[in-house]
């Protein structure tokens, strides 16, 4: 820390002589100096409000700091945890953004040693970066998928003719219990027990090895209407006899159930004309995920995946010898 005293120094040393400054100061020729002086000596609302946003900055952009914007959304984040509450909400945003200026001066000071490289800040960042990286896999395969729905059409020429072909399913409701497993080998496995004639209350709960005593079974979702089924059941639920359980079902992702199909009964009757909507997003619903298969399957024939090799594990106990 050492090293940075004199850049500390200096920076505030600069922002008590612009705070105490008694006139006008002389106009400079541009420059990154004159950038720094200029965000710390005016107040960042008035540097605002002395043009309008520049191409290529954010719309909400508030202060720039030597090309670096600072941005409403910066200050909404800061304000969340910030220690100024009892400001009126004017001062308490000057504050904010004061604060944002000078830690942003700070930060391209850090930069210009290239402290960004450091073990200590690259250590402590990997957890961030992993938490964008989940937050991209999350968001943007989700604007994939609605752009798959928005490309998968259903006339109701297509919802006539599954309802006439599916027409004995949508008058009935199956109780069904399921096990939901998340390899091959483990359904492998639990088909194995069933077949051998243990029970299939048994092989779920072992799926819940710290379900308290008494808690309702995760398993059994009981009676389920064809609308809330996932595709993939359709074709085997309405054929397995009541009290038996079906093969192995495989879904995206990497999913595969065995569902035990315990009881049928009658369903109020629905005419076309009162489940069609209901059909055509089911019929959506599938013709999405036939998309998303044959995607997936075209990505992985095209990417190059590499597995890495990790250094052997240790039990945790060589830094206490």
């Amino acid at each position: 820390m050492s090293h940075l005293q004199p850049l500390l120094t200096a920076l505030c040393a600069g922002a008590l002589l612009a705070c105490n400054a008694s006139g006008p100061a002389p106009v400079a020729a541009p420059g990154p100096a004159n950038a720094v002086k200029a965000a710390t000596a005016t107040p960042a609302s008035a540097v605002a409000s002395a043009a309008a946003v520049p191409p290529g900055l954010p719309a909400d952009t508030v202060v720039t700091v030597n090309g670096v914007p600072i941005t409403e959304a910066d200050i909404r984040m800061e304000s969340k945890g910030d220690a100024h509450g009892a400001l009126p909400d004017e001062g308490k945003r000057q504050v904010i953004v004061d604060s944002l200026v000078r830690r942003e001066l700070l930060r391209q000071a850090a930069l210009s040693r290239r402290l960004e490289s450091s073990p200590e800040y690259l250590a402590r960042r990997v957890n961030l970066d992993a938490q964008i990286r989940a937050f991209e896999r999350q968001e943007l395969p989700a604007a994939l998928f609605r752009g798959l729905l928005a490309e998968a059409n259903v006339t109701e020429d297509e919802a006539k003719a599954w309802y006439a072909a599916n027409e004995k399913r949508v008058g009935v409701e199956v109780h069904i219990k399921q096990l939901l497993l998340k390899s091959r080998a483990a359904a492998d496995a639990a088909k194995a027990d069933l077949d051998a004639g243990r029970p299939f209350d048994e092989v779920a709960a072992a799926q819940f090895p710290n379900l308290p005593a008494g808690a309702k079974t995760p398993w059994d979702l009981g009676f389920m209407h064809w609308g809330k089924m996932p595709p993939q059941w359709l074709g085997v639920v309405f054929e397995t006899p009541d009290g038996k359980s079906t093969p192995i079902i495989e879904g995206a992702g990497n999913r595969f159930w065995i569902l035990e199909v315990t009881e049928k009964r009658p369903a109020p009757a629905s005419a076309f004309d009162t489940v069609k909507a209901a059909v055509i997003e089911r019929l959506r619903a599938e013709r999405v995920g036939e998309l998303q298969s044959k995607l997936e399957e075209d990505l992985r024939k095209q990417a190059k995946i590499e597995r890495m090799t990790r250094p052997a594990a240790t039990n945790g106990t060589d830094d206490l010898e």
